[in-house]
């Protein structure tokens, strides 16, 4: 919800100075999202992220690389299936 509105202000901040807001590219960093671990967790947890914030009108999606111990911490194994197959999937 929170970056659904992000995206409609941006969209009317453009429409307010002239510019297509589909001009610019819109990148999400996860791990400053509620749902930090969320996408991390799985290759549907993530596909399943990343369809939703593509519905919002995000272009990327950034994963952070895995640090333990932080709000980064993830299972490399995981983080890297989702590398290998989940990108593949959200890109069919």
């Amino acid at each position: 919800a929170a970056i659904g509105g992000q995206i409609e202000r941006l969209g009317r901040a453009c429409a307010e100075a002239g510019r297509d807001p589909g001009e610019l590219d819109k990148i999400l960093l996860t791990g400053f999202t509620p749902e930090a671990a969320g996408p991390l967790s799985s290759v549907d947890a993530f596909v399943e992220f990343a369809g939703r914030h593509a519905e919002l009108g995000m272009d990327e999606i950034v994963l952070h690389w895995p640090i333990p111990d932080s709000i980064f911490a993830a299972d490399l194994g995981v983080f890297e299936k989702i590398a290998l197959e989940g990108t593949a999937q959200i890109t069919e």
